[in-house]
């Protein structure tokens, strides 16, 4: 993904515009996650935030530092006021109402995200494991399903499918997850 380009995944409502700036403007509130302070923080992902009701406020999203291949993104979350930013693999769920009230998504790295509105549902999956998220916290953690990397396939409203590597055969084996308890078939066997 070209971050350039980086744009709001709006699979949920939400109260408030967001979108990726190249530098820090001068003139506007800024917060440094994680620790939400505003005397200083890592580099990250810079991003505005616009709420409809308050004013605009600019955040530093520190970037993850475990892999590479760290997901980043924007997106909308089961409640309105929330964003949900993914800056280079790690996670990050703040108010854009209340910068100073926010968490750190328990998933490193952030491999892949996937929103499931039908069920108010954000998937975030790393290397060995889903994790899903939703209006009150984690909802559910699977089992390990893989030992290095998961390719999410499908999304119905019940279920997550997808792939990973089995060292054991040397060979892709598919997997599917329960959306209602995180539970699953397929995928590698815990040895």
């Amino acid at each position: 993904m070209n971050i350039k380009e980086l744009e709001l995944d709006s699979a949920f409502p939400h109260d408030f515009e967001c979108k990726k700036l190249a530098e820090i403007p001068s003139g506007k509130s800024l917060y440094y996650y994680p620790n939400g302070t505003t005397t200083g923080g890592k580099d990250g992902l810079i991003v505005q935030l616009s709420p409809h009701l308050h004013d605009s406020w600019i955040g530093v999203f520190a970037f993850g530092t475990i892999s590479p291949k760290g997901k980043i993104g924007l997106y909308s979350w089961p409640i309105s006021n929330c964003l949900c930013v993914v800056s280079l693999g790690r996670g990050y769920l703040v108010r854009v109402d209340k910068p100073t009230s926010y968490e750190v998504i328990s998933a490193e790295p952030i491999l892949d995200v996937v929103p499931v509105p039908d069920r108010d549902l954000v998937i975030f999956a790393n290397y060995t494991e889903l994790i899903a998220y939703g209006k009150s916290g984690v909802v559910w953690k699977s089992k390990r399903i893989s030992w290095d990397g998961i390719k999410i396939t499908g999304v119905s409203s019940d279920h997550i499918e997808g792939e990973v590597w089995n060292p054991r055969d040397d060979a892709t084996t598919s997997f599917r997850v329960k959306l209602i308890d995180g539970s699953h078939e397929g995928g590698i066997d815990e040895y």
